[in-house]
């Protein structure tokens, strides 16, 4: 049986089709013990015996039915009929005749018009205080989206479409490592194949505010995976680029509701709104919120993202496949080989950190400020120098107390100018004790190592006849690199703004700290100035080993 116009559906009778998605179809009905039109959603016929979309659509309606919200659409009746093809089960919602809000941008964008913004405040007020009202019942939307986005005849917006929705407790319905939503809106935890949390639906509002203030949206790409690996790869574009008379702390607010990192964002829906208000009346932000702008801004300037704090949730097979997605994805410039993703599991956690006066990682570096070789945290750097000629020194990050046996490493780092132009500078992973340790480097002369620290000695593991080995993707002297370094088991792989450059096999160290290395290779001078500026300093466990 194949529900058609004209049908009845219980005491329903289908009047039109309104649209059709991938789990149900939702008509336009007539209800006559009521004398009104309401909006069924059934689940599509050939489904019906697959459980689990039984299972979802039920869900979907247990969780609506626990609702009761202005901007969220409500349930009038939930049941089932006996088809041709099984039981049935279908929902009834009220009709609202009004447009989506993707149907209004579609309309703005054909005029050449921009939405004003007491509307765009309105949209998001609305909005944030549904999510709110959710995930004060522990519920995660996952699919916040313009067509997920109704409006009544008084012009209320009001939150639909709880198809992917979950409880923030209890069994889910889709596993963990498959991506969930829909991808121009998904927060990069959710792309990254977590089940995200009510930080995820915050992010997929900041790129609604993004698209309802520039009529664009931030990313675009031919393919869902594209989409995705912006998402999680890329900084958010400029808002201003595209509306230049913008107000800077608007820009900010959508910087710190579309933040990479889910710790980085509003903690509510509500907390988005109400700056947003203070943004555009009064034209001030909170000092977090500049924070997070910042960081955005020192990041896409460099044409990285900020890195997103890592946790244990990914599965091995899974980031391998993102690092080879990311490296065939993006453009030859400074890349993160693979972000990592937060996730809200117990046990120990790799970290991300930006040497920015607040970040609480800072006491875990160590701090020299005399003598030949120094370190210091300033301007959200970490800077190592050293006029000692022809040594190498090392900066590890609690090597005693976290300790990573598969792990991705990446970081900014600048060989400053006045340096010596032989100078290495590069990553410590796998970190045992000063004398045992592997070092994944490059100097100023555009050229690449990598190294294995043992019993006094280097070997250089290669294998060549050459110590160093030079290659383009390396900037040159004073510009700005980003290395990354895959460790599993024996394979170390190297790469240097976004190439892979190195790749050797070598299992002497299973396990140790992380850290950075800087040396000086002239022997025959007294002394030397080399100094080396590293940043955005990110550790993705691939298989969590830490102590401590």
């Amino acid at each position: 049986m194949t529900l058609k116009t004209g049908q009845t559906l219980g005491r329903y009778q289908l009047e039109a089709l309104q649209g059709s998605g991938g789990m149900a179809q939702v008509f336009k009905a007539w209800d006559p013990n009521t004398g009104r039109y309401v909006a069924i959603k059934v689940l599509h016929q050939h489904l019906i015996d697959e459980s689990v979309f039984k299972e979802r659509f039920a869900r979907e309606g247990q969780l609506i039915a626990s609702l009761s919200h202005p901007n969220i659409v409500t349930l009038y009746d939930f049941d089932a009929i006996e088809t041709d093809n099984g039981i049935s089960p279908y929902m009834v919602m009220p009709f609202i005749d009004g447009p989506s809000l993707k149907d209004r941008l579609e309309s703005l964008n054909a005029q050449g018009q921009r939405m004003p913004l007491d509307e765009v405040m309105r949209i998001v007020e609305g909005i944030a205080a549904a999510l709110d009202y959710a995930h004060g019942k522990d519920m995660v939307h996952r699919d916040i989206k313009p067509g997920n986005i109704l409006f009544n005849d008084q012009g209320a917006p009001l939150l639909t479409d709880f198809g992917l929705a979950r409880l923030t407790f209890g069994a889910r319905l889709t596993d963990s490592g498959t991506a969930s939503g829909t991808p121009a809106y998904m927060a990069p935890e959710q792309g990254l194949g977590e089940p995200g949390d009510r930080r995820s639906d915050i992010y997929s509002l900041g790129i609604i505010l993004h698209e309802l203030l520039t009529g664009q949206l931030p990313f675009v790409a031919d393919t869902g995976l594209g989409l995705l690996m912006k998402h999680i790869h890329e900084p958010l574009p400029s808002p201003r680029l595209a509306v230049p008379e913008l107000p800077p702390e608007v820009e900010a607010v959508i910087f710190r509701a579309a933040a990479k990192d889910p710790a980085s964002r509003y903690p509510t829906a509500g907390a988005l709104a109400a700056e947003l208000r203070t943004a555009i009346e009064q034209g001030v932000v909170s000092p977090q919120t500049l924070r997070v702008s910042r960081r955005h801004d020192r990041a896409a300037r460099r044409g990285i993202p900020w890195p997103i704090v890592a946790g244990a949730g990914l599965g091995l097979l899974a980031v391998l496949a993102i690092v080879l997605l990311a490296s065939q994805t993006r453009a030859p410039q400074p890349t993160p080989t693979v972000p990592a993703v937060s996730a809200m599991t117990a046990g120990p956690v790799p970290f991300s950190t930006s040497f920015d006066p607040d970040d609480e990682y800072n006491l875990g570096w160590p701090i020299r400020e005399e003598g030949l070789f120094t370190t210091a945290i300033r301007d959200g750097q970490y800077v190592i120098q050293s006029s000692a000629p022809g040594q190498a020194h090392t900066a590890t990050f609690l090597p005693d107390e976290y300790r990573y046996s598969a792990l991705i490493i990446e970081t900014d780092a600048t060989l400053l100018p006045e340096s010596q132009p032989d100078s290495g500078y590069g990553i410590v992973f796998r970190y045992e004790n000063e004398d045992s340790y592997y070092v994944f480097a490059i100097n100023g002369r555009q050229q690449v190592s990598i190294w294995l620290r043992r019993d006094g000695a280097w070997l250089e593991l290669r294998g060549g006849a050459d110590e160093w080995t030079y290659d383009e993707a390396v900037h040159p002297m004073g510009e700005l690199n980003h290395l990354s370094i895959l460790a599993h088991g024996g394979t170390l792989t190297g790469y240097v703004n976004g190439k892979r450059v190195v790749q050797v096999e070598d299992d002497t160290i299973r396990e140790g700290g992380v850290g950075f290395y800087i040396a000086t290779t002239v022997r025959q001078v007294e002394r030397v100035q080399t100094g080396v500026a590293f940043n955005n300093f990110l550790v993705t466990n691939v298989v969590p080993s830490m102590s401590g």
